[in-house]
């Protein structure tokens, strides 16, 4: 064999290699989604030991607004918000928001899916408020029986994110909370204070919140479902930490979107973060669009 015989013998055989790898079936690649949830959104039921039985829905969103392609760093829009519908339990049946959290956000991620990576880290500054606007005493007394769902609460937070496997496939999401006297990305006071009773001491947002601990994804035999537990505590000083919060999730029954929970602790909504009280939900819960 020649030797330009030999070259072209070898040139053949590397296109009939690389024509046979590409025929063969690739790994789907999952396509980069930029928008998607952040927290998962939900439709429930919920019966509280000092409300009005109210369906709760919480609306949970992240936009990554650079790159525009998959990449380990991130800049996110993040935006959270929790309401609550009285539907026939109040006349009116009014919508009334308990939660808006929206904030930039730097997210740092490890692992092979784009949309789901196996390690996470974020750093984000936070704005949290429920959208309510009495703010003293002599409006708290003008507004009747419902007032508490106008107190005025807002507050900015650093918030420092980490989600990791954890064990038995399961995952785990630790969130610490580092308060600002402030709100409103600093241009205004924080507001926490309780105005429309007398208290020996004021409580602060921090003495019941500040440091999270999500442990999820643990799956029950034959797909029956998932289990998921939240807990929350203050980071305000060594006593803030025995105010421990729990919320106790089911969802995915069966691959239906049921979600089924218990809470028992303090701040199910932001007027009233340092009640403790304890109320059950069932509904609907998806983790994305």
């Amino acid at each position: 064999m020649s030797f330009m015989h030999f070259k072209l013998f070898w040139l053949i055989a590397a296109v009939i290699s690389v024509s046979t790898f590409a025929a063969e079936p690739q790994p789907a690649v999952e396509p980069y989604q930029r928008f998607s949830s952040n927290e998962p959104n939900y439709f429930v039921g919920a019966w509280d030991n000092g409300d009005d039985w109210h369906m709760e829905f919480n609306l949970s969103i992240k936009y990554a607004l650079w790159p525009p392609q998959a990449s380990r760093h991130k800049l996110l829009f993040v935006y959270n918000g929790t309401y609550d519908f009285y539907l026939q339990s109040r006349d009116s049946a009014p919508i009334i928001s308990r939660r808006q959290n929206i904030a930039p956000v730097y997210q740092y991620a490890l692992g092979a899916d784009p949309n789901r990576p196996e390690y996470e880290f974020r750093a984000g500054w936070y704005h949290e408020s429920n959208g309510q606007t009495i703010e003293t005493a002599e409006d708290f007394q003008d507004a009747g029986e419902f007032a508490r769902d106008q107190v005025s609460r807002g507050w900015d937070y650093l918030g420092l994110e980490y989600k990791s496997p954890f064990f038995a496939g399961m995952r785990q999401h630790f969130d610490m909370r580092i308060f600002c006297d402030c709100q409103g990305w600093g241009s205004e006071d924080r507001e926490d204070n309780i105005f429309w009773t007398s208290v020996n001491e004021q409580p602060k947002i921090n003495d019941y919140d500040g440091i999270r601990w999500i442990m999820g994804d643990f799956e029950l035999p034959a797909d029956f479902g998932n289990l998921r537990l939240e807990l929350k505590t203050g980071n305000r000083d060594f006593d803030a930490l025995g105010n421990i919060s729990g919320k106790f999730v089911f969802s995915d029954f069966l691959g239906f979107p049921l979600n089924i929970f218990y809470f028992n602790g303090y701040g199910r909504e932001l007027s009233s973060y340092h009640e403790r009280n304890q109320f059950i939900g069932i509904g609907i819960e998806m983790e994305s669009f």
